[in-house]
């Protein structure tokens, strides 16, 4: 599996992305997340797209912006997140 080391914003909805085999690519959000999704379509913010960051397992994520139920029912706030394999697979190299 891939790992994303380091992401930098380089234009709206693209991120460069370095994975841990040293690769460099460009994913391009736009191509593969619905932008009318329930909570896909919130990576679409301009504001909320430059908070992405890389988790433990190497994927990229959003803080917050799902919702899952507790088994008390309760709905909290959970991360948004792009598989490091998804990322790697559907970026472009550099």
């Amino acid at each position: 599996m891939r790992k994303v080391k380091y992401i930098q914003f380089i234009k709206d909805f693209v991120i460069r992305c370095e994975f841990d085999n040293g690769e460099i690519r460009d994913l391009d959000i736009s191509g593969i997340l619905n932008k009318n999704g329930k909570y896909s379509n919130r990576v679409f913010d301009k504001d909320v797209f430059v908070t992405a960051k890389i988790g433990e397992v190497g994927q990229i994520y959003w803080d917050g912006i799902a919702e899952m139920k507790t088994t008390n029912g309760e709905i909290i706030p959970v991360e948004y997140d792009i598989c490091p394999d998804f990322a790697y697979l559907k970026s472009n190299p550099i």
